[in-house]
């Protein structure tokens, strides 16, 4: 019935982890947010939230593909929108999965979304300010041991798998039930 869920969840996997892989990193993350927006599309008709998400995913998968989502020391200042822009497309995106969830009688999946939801705002906004805290303690006192930037950005990675949780948890419930050899329709009659 919804196998938009399935394409979610392994389009964010994509996202999250495609770029670690040297070389097609770009193209793994790209593909990645064309299949979170193709899945979106199809569940805009239940909130207009993954339409939103739909949109931003495309933009994000064409900054994918240019190269630029990957952070250097020259774009600095783009750095900024990009990350204001990837939190609004998880808020959005949990807001919808949450509206769905309530929609179609899932209420704790729902009031889990938005948790989680508050949680990757909140999380996500203390990483921010710790991360600039530490790029201004570098500028002014020379360098910062890289652990202090892990540390740093080690509670935003843990919401990004809470999200990555909440989507397979929503692609086990809501997920088209598959035939197996055991069934009756599958067996000889």
């Amino acid at each position: 019935m919804f196998q938009q869920f399935d394409r979610l969840f392994c389009g964010m996997l994509f996202v999250a982890f495609g770029g670690v892989i040297e070389g097609l990193g770009g193209l793994l993350v790209a593909f990645g947010y064309i299949a979170v927006a193709l899945a979106c599309r199809d569940l805009a008709q239940y909130s207009a939230k993954f339409s939103q998400v739909q949109r931003l995913c495309l933009f994000f998968a064409v900054l994918s593909v240019t190269g630029t989502v990957m952070i250097t020391g020259s774009s600095v200042l783009l750095a900024i929108p990009i990350a204001l822009m990837q939190l609004l497309m998880t808020w959005q995106l949990l807001h919808g999965i949450a509206e769905f969830s309530r929609n179609h009688d899932a209420p704790q999946l729902a009031e889990s979304a938005d948790w989680r939801r508050r949680a990757y705002l909140i999380v996500n906004v203390i990483s921010a300010v710790a991360l600039l805290f530490i790029v201004l303690i570098s500028m002014g006192f020379g360098d910062v041991h890289p652990s202090l930037i892990f540390a740093a950005m080690i509670p935003a990675w843990a919401t990004g798998l809470m999200v990555l949780h909440l989507l397979y948890l929503m692609r086990l419930r809501f997920a088209e039930k598959k035939p197996t050899f055991a069934s009756s329709e599958l067996s000889p009659e």
